[in-house]
């Protein structure tokens, strides 16, 4: 026994105790080991040198054990005399005397620093990756490359984008990820994911998966193939994110894009952009149409002024559209084209220089065919002139109602029929009409007004009161018609009857 402990001392770890555990010996390793001499150490029990995670239950379990003649094994952190940290693999057995009776205790330790710093790394990185993919807003998988995309690994958040929690579809135990996606996609991510298998690149997707309560999700998807030493694929690694509310969002501004595009369409509204930097002009489908040209025209900057009328009109643009590039100047007219076909036509041109360290890079804006619009209203103009002639010959008071504004015009004829100026009732509006009119005309007024615009009058005529600014109620004759239908525009004149 003694050989055989000498042996020992020499190269292991090994201390001797007593039946209450007090250090008797300990081996120059052990020494060594703990930071302490074996002067130091006699005498002492084990827990000279445990850390503080170990109560005195711990030590007194061990001595029970071995008291009882049974052989104690474990680890054990503990703390050497410079305040570092190291582990010990100990097994201690019972030293029996002739009479069986136990009069010391072997310990024989291992120095297991290193593997136990090893696996509390190890596990730290096991929790940081689990961290890390837990709080990924997405899944991160290891999958088969069969036709059910067999998972080997796939994290909780599944849960979150397929309605299925991750055990369902590992292994294909009730569910494959492979018949979750979209059939009109399935071919899409076998395509992707085989080429770049095949090219041992990652592959990017955007596919569509099924959800548990029969909805559907949009995911991205980035992975890539692990190949094996024969160069063959041994598994794919990614990860796949809920793209779902990017998805509605563009198909939202798609659908919006259309629609304006509709809108552009039916209200003739097109637009336009010059990119000063690199000289180059582009204009959308309206305006090309505005200007009766085909579509595979490419508008020149530097002629396509020339579309403009020759004379105040080109002028006009050229004026307004060197002050956006030189100053930045915004500018709003409304001026006469000729079209491709040699047609006239009014448009308005908005625009809108972009500046840029001081410069302006860009000139955009709106390009409208007001062409019906700007005629009618020349027409008008016209019209009024003419009938302002005419009334001023023969005194009568003149209204005009723009029946979808609201708004009407009175002359000042008008307001002296019932003792005013126009200064002194104005603002007017149809209200001044209901002001001064008769409650009991009202009604006969009305109806007279909604048999002309259902057409089954050639035009309005109505005698109402009107009240006086004396205070007396005259009678006054009122006759108009509509002379646009589609801006609602009724014209009319009264005259005083007694």
């Amino acid at each position: 026994m003694q050989k055989i402990v000498k042996a020992l001392n020499e190269c292991s770890l090994v201390t001797i105790a007593d039946k209450h555990g007090k250090i008797l010996s300990a081996s120059q390793p052990f020494c060594n080991a703990c930071g302490y001499s074996e002067a130091e150490l006699l005498g002492k029990n084990h827990d000279l040198f445990s850390m503080d995670s170990y109560d005195a239950g711990f030590w007194s379990d061990i001595l029970q054990t071995i008291l009882q003649g049974n052989v104690w094994s474990g680890e054990t952190k503990n703390r050497a005399k410079d305040g570092r940290t190291f582990w010990l693999s100990s097994v201690i057995n019972p030293i029996v005397d002739e009479d069986q009776q136990i009069v010391n205790f072997l310990a024989v330790h291992q120095d297991v620093t290193e593997r136990k710093n090893a696996e509390t790394e190890l596990l730290l990185s096991r929790e940081k990756y689990q961290s890390l993919v837990m709080n990924i807003p997405g899944i991160t998988y290891r999958c088969k490359m069969d036709a059910d995309w067999t998972m080997l690994f796939l994290s909780k958040q599944i849960d979150t984008i397929t309605g299925y929690n991750a055990d369902e579809i590992i292994h294909s135990n009730e569910y494959s990820y492979g018949k979750l996606i979209h059939p009109e996609d399935q071919q899409l991510v076998i395509d992707a994911v085989e080429k770049g298998a095949t090219e041992n690149a990652p592959w990017e997707i955007e596919y569509r998966v099924r959800h548990k309560d029969g909805s559907i999700r949009w995911v991205y998807e980035k992975g890539r193939a692990v190949m094996n030493d024969a160069n063959e694929v041994d598994y794919l690694d990614g990860f796949i994110l809920d793209i779902t509310d990017r998805k509605s969002i563009e198909q939202e501004n798609i659908r919006q894009k259309e629609n304006l595009l509709r809108i552009g369409q039916l209200a003739k509204v097109g637009g336009w952009n010059y990119d000063v930097v690199h000289d180059h002009l582009s204009w959308t489908q309206v305006t090309y149409d505005i200007h009766e040209q085909p579509y595979h025209f490419i508008p020149d900057p530097k002629t396509a002024i020339q579309f403009y009328k020759e004379g105040f009109d080109r002028d006009q643009i050229t004026q307004v559209f060197e002050a956006a590039l030189k100053h930045g100047k915004s500018y709003d007219v409304e001026l006469i084209i000729v079209t491709a076909s040699g047609r006239e036509r009014w448009v308005r041109s908005i625009g809108e220089a972009t500046v840029m360290n001081g410069k302006v890079v860009v000139v955009s804006g709106v390009f409208q065919d007001i062409d019906q619009r700007k005629r009618t209203d020349l027409a008008l103009d016209a019209e009024r002139i003419r009938l302002a002639s005419i009334i001023e010959g023969t005194h009568v008071g003149t209204w005009e109602w723009n029946m979808q504004t609201g708004e009407v015009a009175f002359n000042e004829r008008w307001a002296k029929i019932i003792g005013y100026t126009l200064d002194e009732i104005s603002p007017v509006s149809i209200n001044t009409w209901l002001q001064f009119a008769h409650p009991e005309d009202l009604e006969k007024s009305n109806y007279q007004k909604d048999l002309h615009l259902k057409g089954e009058l050639p035009f309005y005529s109505s005698e109402t009161r009107m009240k006086h600014k004396n205070g007396d109620w005259i009678w006054v004759l009122s006759r108009g018609k509509v002379i646009t239908w589609t801006r609602m525009i009724a014209f009319g004149q009264v005259d005083s009857i007694c």
